[in-house]
């Protein structure tokens, strides 16, 4: 009969310790933005004083749940993609109790670097850009001479331009005059479409630029003579 009662009594207190065991804390919570959502799918990380973690993941209604937690100091550390990492060094687990702790992940900063070459020349010129059209040399000989019918062609090049006054025409880098300059004395003619370019008074569409060549034009005219005798 006593061995039978002790060995009652063994067990009464193993089964006993087993079921003090099982009650270890619950740590739970719940994860959200700044503006209040829930985050499904973040990962969520308890770390006791031995650096031994146990981890988790939010589900679809963005809450995370650790069982059987003994007692004790935790850190815990929430992460996901796109928001930046949350983490509680300090946190105290108490014996059978349950731990509420609801996170709030912050949108993470993006961080670019761009890296410029000192050695690497910019180009400015307008005439580099791809919409630029240039004319020189043989070019300019398949317009025509007369200077009504030479802006006519060049405001044909240049298209569309903006406003109602059409193609803006600069000669030398000046608004051009009511009459172009003679084709003889052009060395060159720069059509240009940039319409973000800040070297000129309105969008860079239709623009016409006239480079003529240093010194005076040639000299050309006409002569005329008549005869008449005695009848």
């Amino acid at each position: 009969m006593k061995a039978k009662l002790i060995l009652c009594l063994v067990c009464l207190f193993v089964a006993s310790s087993s079921v003090v065991a099982q009650r270890g804390a619950v740590v739970r919570g719940l994860v959200s933005d700044e503006l209040g959502g829930v985050i499904v799918g973040a990962s969520v990380s308890l770390t006791n004083n031995q650096g031994q973690t146990q981890t988790t993941v939010t589900d679809a209604n963005g809450n995370y749940r650790f069982n059987g937690i003994a007692a004790g100091t935790y850190s815990i550390t929430v992460t996901q993609t796109g928001f930046a990492t949350f983490q509680q060094a300090t946190l105290t687990v108490a014996d059978g109790r349950s731990l509420t702790l609801n996170v709030n992940l912050r949108v993470a900063s993006v961080e670019g670097q761009v890296t410029v070459d000192p050695g690497t020349a910019v180009n400015l010129d307008p005439t580099s850009n791809k919409s630029a059209l240039v004319l020189k040399g043989n070019d300019l000989n398949a317009l025509s001479d007369d200077p009504n019918e030479l802006a006519a062609d060049l405001s044909a090049l240049a298209g569309p331009a903006a406003g109602p006054s059409g193609a803006q025409v600069f000669v030398d880098g000046f608004t051009a005059g009511p009459s172009l300059p003679d084709k003889q004395s052009i060395r060159e003619i720069v059509i240009n479409q940039n319409p973000f370019s800040a070297e000129w008074e309105r969008i860079g569409f239709g623009n016409i630029q006239i480079l003529t060549r240093p010194g005076t034009g040639q000299f050309h005219g006409s002569g005329a003579f008549t005869f008449s005798d005695a009848v």
